[in-house]
């Protein structure tokens, strides 16, 4: 599945804090769900971030809306 592009960057931690500054600031968690792609979860309230994802692609990672 294809996902519209928000973000991209060459490590994990650039992603992670791309992902905080799309939400203002807002601290966020990314877990593993599987082989190269990891969900967005709020570090305070735990609650998953509906409709995004972070992917690994081409050595890249991806901040993606879908």
């Amino acid at each position: 599945m294809k996902g519209n592009l928000l973000a991209t960057a060459g490590t994990l931690e650039d992603i992670r804090q791309s992902v905080c500054r799309f939400y203002c600031g807002e601290s966020k968690t990314l877990i593993p769900t599987g082989d190269d792609s990891w969900k967005i979860i709020g570090t305070y309230n735990g609650k998953e971030a509906p409709g995004t994802r972070v992917v690994r692609k081409r050595g890249r990672y991806r901040f993606e809306m879908i």
